[in-house]
């Protein structure tokens, strides 16, 4: 059975499911929750929306396990429910573990990133609301992040005809492009930059507690930024606004040093941050002449890993 699962720094992603990069952990079984309680290996988890600090490896401790494990529960549970998916007693489904990494990253860390989930050949035994769940990772494997979400909607882009696209993922901690030529990666055109909406978050937090001696959570930054109404006052919103616009600008100009002309180039935003900030990019991009386009889907990493690894194991 392939399972996708898309470890970012603010939101843990599946084909079907999306979730917040954060966990309560606990040594009892917590009172009853509207949210479905993950047991493991003698300690009980709930999603949290308190998500983890940035981690450029994840591997450095236990929890991204557990939120990959949280989204292979969910996954097995929607299949089953769906009536795609039957449990034999005692015996362990095999499980081909799709995960991502940053572009800049990957040749660095996927092969400790694939044995972070591979550690051991014994079965794994959790329990996910009212069922127990006995799992064996069969294989993991690692695709890069980005190039995976524009291979997903690749005939919907018809990125093999075009020359050039470059491909922007605005996601949690990092902001991440690379540029393809007729739909395969440019190997010397990449990177992964620390600018992606967790540093825009920062910023906006600094900047309002500074100006108007006001706390926000990030709640009340993507409120301020989608819906005209919005519980936060005028001028909160007003520099808001100002802040995430100034941050568009700003990012885009970074790929003109790089030597990337939106003008002359189709321009692909993928990614959670993209689509939040959808309505500026427009605003922006009104200063160029090149196609845009906006991957209007959260889901589509881990959608394109899954489109990869079938297309790698044809018959």
């Amino acid at each position: 059975m392939v399972i996708s699962v898309d470890t970012g720094n603010k939101q843990i992603k599946t084909e079907h499911f999306v979730f917040q990069s954060g966990l309560n952990e606990m040594d009892i079984m917590p009172p009853k929750l509207d949210t479905k309680v993950l047991e493991y290996n003698g300690k009980f988890y709930t999603p949290s929306n308190r998500r983890i600090a940035y981690m450029k490896d994840k591997t450095f401790d236990e929890r991204y396990y557990i939120l990959t494990l949280m989204g292979v529960a969910m996954e097995l549970e929607d299949k089953l429910n769906r009536g795609l998916y039957r449990p034999i007693p005692n015996r362990p489904v095999g499980v081909e573990l799709l995960v991502g990494l940053p572009p800049a990253d990957f040749s660095g860390l996927y092969e400790k990133f694939e044995g972070y989930f591979l550690r051991t050949e014994s079965p794994i035994s959790f329990r996910y609301g009212t069922r127990d769940y006995l799992v064996c990772y069969r294989e993991v494997v690692s695709y890069i992040q980005a190039y995976a979400a524009a291979v997903m909607y690749s005939k919907d882009m018809k990125l093999r005809q075009l020359p050039k696209a470059f491909i922007i993922d605005i996601g949690g901690f990092t902001l991440d492009y690379l540029l393809l030529r007729y739909g395969e990666p440019d190997t010397e055109i990449f990177d992964s930059l620390e600018k992606g909406i967790i540093p825009l978050y920062n910023e906006i937090k600094n900047r309002v507690r500074k100006q108007l001696d006001i706390l926000l959570e990030d709640s009340d930054i993507d409120l301020a930024i989608n819906r005209t109404d919005c519980h936060l006052a005028a001028e909160i919103k007003d520099l808001i606004k100002n802040v995430v616009y100034e941050y568009v600008v700003n990012t885009l100009g970074i790929f003109r040093e790089l030597g990337i002309d939106f003008n002359s180039i189709t321009t692909i935003f993928v990614g959670g941050g993209s689509m939040l900030l959808s309505k500026v990019i427009q605003e922006v991009w009104i200063r160029y002449r090149g196609e845009y386009h906006i991957i209007h889907d959260p889901l589509a990493n881990a959608k394109g890993y899954k489109k990869l690894y079938l297309a790698d194991h044809a018959v």
